[in-house]
């Protein structure tokens, strides 16, 4: 379909701590519960 390469996706990271991170600032419960609350009407 596509002649691209697939890329990952992102990971939930949960906490910010000090060290390097590169995935989503938040755990995979709280994105859920964004998501639910934003759809709401």
């Amino acid at each position: 379909m596509f002649d691209v390469p697939v890329k990952p996706l992102v990971i939930f990271e949960g906490n910010i701590t000090s060290g390097e991170q590169s995935g989503i600032l938040f755990s995979f419960e709280d994105y859920l519960q964004l998501v639910d609350y934003t759809d709401s009407p």
